[in-house]
Order: C-alpha cells, then structure tokens, then sequence
C-alpha cells in the first residue's frame, strides 16, 4: 500500500514522540525534528508508510543513540496482557465458538498502539470487539482455509498485543505455526525479547523480519518466498496490512485506527477488521 499525503505529517508526528522518549533535551527535539523533515523531503512519499518510518525514525536513533525508546512501555504492555490473560483463556475455553472468540481477542489486541497518536482502553476494546460487527469479516473463508492448513504464519505486531495471539495459537491446535517479530526495535513493535518474555517460543517457531537497515532475519524481498512456505498467513495490524496488502492470499486482522485507512476501507474508526485478499492483493 502506497502511503498517502495525510501519512506524512503522521508519521514526523511519530518522529517527534519517539525523541521525547529517547531524550529530554528539549534543543535537541527542534534539532532532530528539523533533520527528520529535511529527510522527508527527500524521500519517495508514495513508498509504504513503514518503509518511509524506517528511514525517518532512523534519524532519531541516529542522532539520539538510544535504540529502544520504548523498551519500558512494551514491558508495560506485555505486563497488563499477561495478567489480563487467563481470563481471556477461560472466555475462549467457554465459548460457543472458541476460533471466533480467539479471532476477536486477537484483533482486540491490535489496539494497544504507540503510533497512531491516539489514547486506548483495552479492557474496553476488548468488550466492544467481543460483541461488535466486523467492517469485513471473511471467517467462513478463514475457517476454510484453516481446516486444511498444516503449516500456517503469522505476521506479529505490538508488544501486548503478541499476548493476545496465543490465544488464537493456541485454538489452532496441532497446527505447525510460525511467528514473526520485528529483527529490530521499532516503535512498540514486538521482538525476540518480547516473544521470549510473553512464552511465544514455548507454542510457536519464533523468526525475524529484517524491516531497517540494522535488522536481523529475513529480508522485505524474500518475503514472498517465504510465505510460499505456508499454506495459511496471518497478518496482524494496520501496519502489516499497510506494507503487504497488496499481496494475495494473507488474512489481515487488524483495529481501524485511522482516517486514512478508515477511507480506504470504507468503515468507521475503532470497528475489527477480518481481510482475506484470495485472487490479488487489496489495494
């Protein structure tokens, strides 16, 4: 997906917040927003919008030197998931539908974002999200799809979040499943470190993304050979579906966050979204 004009200002938003987590000096946050926007100048505006982050955010760890600005919060994340936890279990264990209900916790997750500017309550989204309407909801697709899957990826997003995707994992059952996490910190995006402290290892194959330059894994243009590994992919969050949703053949789960892509689906903010993108890529 091609970022669009309203992304830009966005994402030097995000510039800005991830400085103020790295640094109080206040002469340099002009300092380093001034060489964030003299780059931006200079880059293609109709890249992906993580692809345009990775070089914008790279200005700020550049000229800062901290390398995980949000290493504290994402700990505070994976925290509040983890004693949120075994009640999540016992409402998936319970359900009338525990593939369903695992989906739409696992979605409900998603909201636990940095980047987007914009406050969260995860109690209450988990609630809405158990009881709302899908703005797309491809399940019976899914459930299809799943049924005759032996090996299936998914493609993991915020810390916190990773939490809620055992759940899912953990409904597929026997399944072979693969998790991917950033090979690098970006935002509060989880790691290795934050799959290993959250158990994800313990019921998935852990692997990294190689996004920015000094990542770790597999590369953005061996991507498409190794989803050819798997029968079923998962996406989870806008910022996966803003990178690979023109690809076909991936599920994209995910909390509308946005007005851009509010617009582009065609769906209110704040609704869970179930994407399948079967013969090509959505947009």
């Amino acid at each position: 997906m091609r970022a669009r004009i309203d992304c830009i200002p966005c994402l030097i938003r995000q510039t800005l917040e991830v400085t103020k987590l790295a640094t109080n000096d206040k002469n340099l946050h002009e300092s380093i927003l001034r060489d964030v926007i003299k780059t931006t100048l200079n880059l293609d505006w109709h890249q992906s919008q993580l692809i345009l982050a990775c070089s914008m955010f790279k200005v700020v760890y550049d000229r800062t030197k901290v390398i995980d600005p949000y290493e504290n919060i994402k700990r505070q994340c994976n925290d509040i998931a983890l004693s949120l936890y075994p009640e999540l279990q016992r409402i998936v264990q319970t359900s009338k539908d525990p593939l369903n209900t695992a989906i739409r916790l696992s979605i409900a997750g998603n909201i636990i974002d940095y980047g987007v500017g914009r406050e969260f309550d995860i109690e209450k989204t988990l609630e809405h999200v158990l009881k709302s309407d899908f703005a797309i909801n491809h399940y019976e697709k899914f459930k299809e799809k799943i049924q005759n899957a032996e090996k299936i990826l998914i493609l993991g997003d915020n810390s916190g979040e990773i939490v809620f995707d055992k759940l899912l994992i953990e409904v597929l059952g026997k399944k072979q499943v693969t998790y991917m996490v950033r090979g690098y910190p970006f935002l509060n995006d989880a790691t290795i470190k934050d799959a290993k402290y959250v158990g994800m290892n313990e019921i998935a194959e852990v692997v990294e993304f190689k996004i920015c330059d000094e990542g770790n894994g597999i590369e953005l243009e061996e991507m498409d050979n190794f989803f050819s590994n798997f029968d079923v992919i998962i996406s989870k969050g806008q910022g996966n579906f803003e990178l690979f949703s023109s690809r076909k053949n991936i599920f994209f789960m995910f909390m509308i966050k946005c007005k851009v892509i509010s617009e582009i689906l065609n769906a209110p903010i704040d609704l869970p979204v179930l994407l399948y993108t079967e013969n090509e890529g959505f947009i």
